[in-house]
C-alpha cells in the first residue's frame, strides 16, 4: 500500500492478493474521494510475487511467478496526484470486524523511486 499520508481520507494505491477474488487493484484519487477498483480481479497462479509502483503520479500493479521477471496487472495503472513523500507498507484484512486474519509477508524489499525501472502505461490524468 502506497498512502500520501496516515489519515483515513487519505489518496492511496493498494494491491492485494485475496483468497477469494486473487489480485486486487484499490485506490483513492483524491484527499476524502470514494474508493475505487482498478480494473477487473486477475486470478493468479499458487505463489506470486507483488509489487506496486510509482513513476511520477502513475501508479501501477505488477505481478511475477519467480521475482525476476514481472509483467504489468491489466488495468492497474491510475493517475493519483500525491507529494512527492509518501508512506509504504503491507496491510492483512479479514473484512470482518468479528474475525481476524493472518498473512505471511516474504521477500518484502522498498526500492527508491529510480531504481528498478518498469514501463507502466500511463493513464490520462483526471480533469478537475
Amino acid at each position: 500500500m502506497i498512502r500520501q499520508d496516515a489519515t483515513s481520507s487519505s489518496p492511496y494505491y493498494y494491491v492485494a492478493l485475496t483468497p477469494d477474488h486473487g489480485i486486487v487493484v484499490h485506490y483513492r484519487s483524491t484527499s476524502g474521494a470514494d474508493a475505487r477498483k482498478a480494473g477487473p480481479h486477475v486470478a493468479p497462479g499458487a505463489h506470486v510475487f507483488l509489487r506496486a509502483v510509482r513513476l511520477g503520479n502513475v501508479y501501477g500493479a505488477l505481478t511475477s511467478t519467480d521475482g525476476v521477471t514481472w509483467v504489468l496487472v491489466p488495468h492497474s495503472t491510475v493517475w493519483i496526484d500525491m507529494q512527492s513523500t509518501i508512506l509504504a507498507g503491507l496491510a492483512v484484512t479479514a473484512h470482518d470486524d468479528r474475525a481476524f486474519s493472518t498473512a505471511t509477508f516474504a521477500a518484502v524489499t522498498l526500492l527508491p523511486r529510480t531504481s528498478d525501472a518498469v514501463t507502466v502505461a500511463t493513464p490520462t490524468p483526471p480533469v478537475p
